[in-house]
């Protein structure tokens, strides 16, 4: 396992990994452990921006067409399955969930009984199946719970897509303004992640 490293007002993680691009694989498996250093408060000044409550994303895959794979490049998300993440302030626990997008359009996997809640303690995994044909299935669970706490997601592309490409941890937003507000961390962070593909 990995540890990643935020800088207060970047979008972009440290230990920046090499561009992996595959054509096939049976099981992709991410482990991530929070940090306390990812605990923070969304309250500016009694100012609340929205997209502190966006999901900041762990990894993933981008689902490529051959044909656009040098334009996919800068497109990673436009078609993808990815692990977001999120501080509740509220519940003060961490939220996990499966991020889908087509198209660029977020699909509503993140539904509240869709959601992963844990604290700083919890390791939680998330597993991408590559099922027979077209369909995908994305598991989303905490290590130390049993069957019946597994979150399970069957995902249908909008095509056949045969090459794939890791995503990174990024953690974004709409508004990627310098300031306060908007998609950029608001203090340095950390988490340790472990990647491994069948």
């Amino acid at each position: 396992m990995k540890t990643y490293t935020i800088k207060k007002g970047r979008t972009d993680w440290s230990t920046k990994e090499p561009l992996q691009i595959f054509s096939n694989f049976k099981e992709l498996v991410w482990e991530v452990s929070p940090d306390d250093s990812m605990i923070f408060d969304y309250n500016h000044d009694g100012k609340v921006d929205q997209d502190w409550n966006d999901w900041k994303k762990i990894g993933g895959i981008s689902l490529a067409d051959p044909l656009f794979c040098i334009l996919n490049l800068f497109l990673k998300s436009r078609d993808s399955i990815q692990l977001g993440w999120r501080w509740n302030v509220d519940l003060q626990v961490f939220e996990f969930v499966v991020y889908v997008n087509r198209k660029s359009k977020f699909l509503p996997y993140g539904r509240p009984d869709q959601i992963l809640r844990c604290d700083k303690n919890a390791q939680v995994v998330f597993k991408i199946i590559r099922e027979s044909g077209r369909q995908y299935r994305a598991l989303l669970y905490l290590k130390e719970g049993g069957p019946e706490d597994i979150n399970e997601f069957l995902i249908e592309p909008r095509k056949r897509f045969t090459l794939y490409s890791r995503i990174g941890l990024w953690y974004g937003g709409s508004n990627n303004a310098q300031g306060p507000y908007g998609g950029r961390a608001p203090k340095e962070m950390k988490v340790g992640v472990g990647f491994t593909k069948k």
